[in-house]
């Protein structure tokens, strides 16, 4: 496991992520006590290192060893946006960020 993530979406129930070296995702349904899905990065963005869920439980960042930040909606499961760093370093860090 490269990276771990939780997001609580209420009454809706708890979600936890763990990114591995395989560029696999894995979303646990703690409700469930199982997997509820998975999601794969792509091999060319590099490994998973960092990971991070939005405070609505709605998406998911993820930043990789190559320098990509990606988005992923996962309420539909899919990844919706990406970006690279200039320097095309990895990314330790990141976080969510909201308005006052």
């Amino acid at each position: 496991v490269m990276a771990l993530a939780h997001c609580n979406k209420g009454s809706m129930g708890s979600l936890l992520v763990a990114a591995t070296q395989e560029g696999l995702l894995h979303c646990h349904d703690l409700r469930a006590k199982g997997e509820a899905f998975a999601l794969q990065v792509k091999a060319q963005r590099g490994v998973p290192l960092v990971l991070t869920t939005g405070s609505d439980g709605n998406w998911l960042a993820v930043g990789t060893s190559r320098g990509y930040m990606v988005v992923y909606d996962l309420r539909f499961q899919l990844d919706v946006q990406y970006w690279r760093h200039p320097a095309q370093t990895e990314i330790l860090t990141i976080a969510e960020c909201t308005a006052p």
